[in-house]
Formats: C-alpha cells, structure tokens, sequence
C-alpha cells in the first residue's frame, strides 16, 4: 500500500462518506477537540460543511472569527486515510439555508440542534499504512 496525499475526489469521497469526525477549536481556556455529527451539503453552490452541535457547547460559544480546523478518518484493510478541513463556521439560525439542512440531513439533525456552516478554506488528506 502506498503512503501518500489524498486526490481532492478522494478527500471528497471520504468527507461523503462519514458522518462523525472532530472539530479542534481555540477557547479561553486553551484548544479544545470536539466530537461531532456533520454532513457535506450544497449550500449556494458550494460543498459546505455542516456540523451539528449542542446549545452552548464548546463548539457553539466559539468565537465566529476563529479558523477551525475538522477532521475525519476511516481504515480499510489496514490502510488509514484522513482528511484535514480548515474555515471559519457561522451558525446557521433560520431561513431558507436551514430548510435546506433540515430536509437533506437523513433522520434530521432534530430540532433543539445547533448547525454550524463551515466554508472550505482548506482541504487535504493523506493515506497512511500500518507499518509505521
């Protein structure tokens, strides 16, 4: 198996694919890693990333204007791959976006959910072996 970057379709695929990854964020009290539900969506024309939090959450009382950085992983016959997503979030709050989000998410997101845009800034992802 080969080690190496991950195509941008790949990374896509993988991002499609999962519905669980983790959301590194600055606090007050120091960086802090989330666990979080999320789903790729079009949103205006462009693939966004939409994770869905708690009301107050870690992730939910972050500043809107810092740089997050998510990440999602799986493993297929001892081969790892993972994908590195950096953006700013906004939380999506009402209108036509949410309708959107609400009616693409399978099973919903459920209501008292907080759903969080987050633009693409960044993407990349590498594919690495067992045998490191």
């Amino acid at each position: 198996m080969e080690e190496g970057d991950l195509s941008p379709a790949a990374c896509q695929e993988l991002l499609r694919s999962a519905t669980v990854g983790r959301v590194a964020v600055a606090t007050p009290a120091g960086p802090d890693v989330v666990l979080v539900e999320f789903r790729i969506l079009e949103l205006d024309g462009e693939p966004t990333l939409v994770l869905s939090t708690t009301p107050y959450s870690v992730l939910d009382s972050a500043d809107p204007a810092a740089m997050l950085a998510f990440e999602v992983h799986d493993s297929v016959d001892g081969e790892w791959r993972y994908v590195v997503v950096r953006g700013r979030a906004r939380r999506v709050a009402n209108g036509r976006t949410l309708d959107l989000i609400r009616a693409a998410w399978e099973n919903g997101p459920g209501r008292r959910r907080v759903l969080l845009a987050m633009e693409m800034t960044h993407v990349n992802g590498r594919r690495v072996g067992t045998g490191l």
